[in-house]
């Protein structure tokens, strides 16, 4: 018995510290997705800089909203996460293309980084099954 109380309050911990480190790197992306707005916003010419922009602060805001969720338990988390990861991808999508005028394979290498880091931040985040 003791040792199954140990395993469960094991799991607990590791649950908490997942959670800490998934709301912690939210944070992190968000303050580097806000940083460089104002002077992105004011150069941003064309349309598709403009959205470029938009997506950049939509993810910084949802990542914010997310971690604010998730400390909070709430039961919208995941769907928050979920645009949060899709907003992030499409920013890094776009950015290459649209202010850094690459090709394809910069599209993809951005693409492939933001992607990894929204599944690591998505499986941190991921609740424990119910016992």
């Amino acid at each position: 018995m003791v040792i199954e109380a140990d395993i469960y309050s094991m799991k607990w911990n590791w649950q908490k510290i997942r959670l800490i480190t998934a709301v912690l790197a939210l944070i992190v992306l968000s303050v580097l997705g806000f940083w460089g707005v104002d002077s992105e916003w004011r150069s941003a010419v064309s349309l598709s800089q403009q959205l470029s922009v938009f997506t950049q602060i939509a993810y910084a805001v949802l990542g914010l909203v997310a971690a604010r969720s998730l400390l909070l338990k709430r039961k919208g988390s995941r769907i928050i996460l979920y645009l949060w990861a899709g907003t992030l991808i499409l920013t890094a999508l776009t950015a290459p293309v649209v202010w850094g005028q690459q090709g394809w394979g910069a599209v993809f290498f951005a693409g492939s980084i933001c992607a990894a880091f929204a599944a690591a931040v998505l499986w941190l985040a991921r609740r424990a099954p119910a016992n």
